[in-house]
């Protein structure tokens, strides 16, 4: 007598090709607007790399940055310092901000600074849960990447998790056109520098608007970003 067997798998493995189907479909959804290497120096010398990638989904944008730099004497490590950074933004304003500092190597010190919108539209941030901050909506962090941010009426520093009000505390100056040369070639770019809490200059390409190189001072030494091709 014949039997009809049962094939419980079936199901299973049409759910996993339909959350296949809609997990492919996610990724195609999303359109990469920048995705760069970084070489890092540190008083003209280089010590490590950093990646950005920025992606738009739907009305918001996410960036991810991931850095890491050592700094040694010959073989001898003296101390590493990494960053990793998340910023989800919806219609230009900030939504969710996280970033990871870790600093040391025989003994690490790691700080944590978050930062998330809340219903009324203010801007909570926490650095490493000790200290709050209720900032406009119109805040943004110091990240480098976005050129909006250099219009921002309130500044979040990336390394020590603080606001500062521009221009109070930041003046931001605008430097115009300048041509500059990067190990990923030659641009035409937009040149930003900023004064006070923070003190850094910006280029960021004229046509697409991405960050080509970045200069600033971190406890008294001059480091340099530069985009790889």
């Amino acid at each position: 007598m014949y039997r009809h067997r049962r094939f419980p798998f079936i199901p299973t493995l049409c759910l996993i090709v339909f959350m296949a189907g809609l997990t492919t479909a996610g990724a195609a959804n999303a359109q990469v607007l920048d995705d760069a290497e970084f070489r890092i120096r540190l008083n003209g010398f280089p010590v490590g790399e950093h990646h950005l990638r920025v992606e738009r989904k739907g009305d918001r944008v996410i960036a991810h940055q991931k850095g890491e730099a050592t700094i040694q004497i010959g073989p001898i490590v003296i101390t590493r310092v990494r960053q990793e950074t998340e910023e989800i933004l919806e219609n230009g304003e900030l939504v969710e901000l996280n970033i990871t500092n870790t600093n040391g190597y025989y003994d690490e010190k790691v700080r944590h600074i978050t930062a998330r919108r809340g219903e009324n539209g203010e801007i909570h941030l926490n650095d490493d849960g000790d200290r709050d901050h209720v900032l406009p909506a119109a805040a943004l962090p110091a990240t480098g990447w976005n050129p909006d941010a250099l219009r921002a009426p309130v500044l979040i520093r990336p390394h020590k998790g603080r606001p500062s009000d521009v221009p109070s505390d930041i003046e931001v100056i605008q430097h115009g056109e300048e041509t500059i040369n990067t190990p990923a070639g030659r641009f035409q770019t937009d040149s930003w520098e900023m004064k006070g809490d923070i003190q850094a200059r910006l280029w960021y390409d004229k046509e697409s608007q991405n960050l080509v190189r970045l200069v600033f001072r971190y406890k008294g030494n001059k480091v340099e970003y530069e985009r790889l091709p």
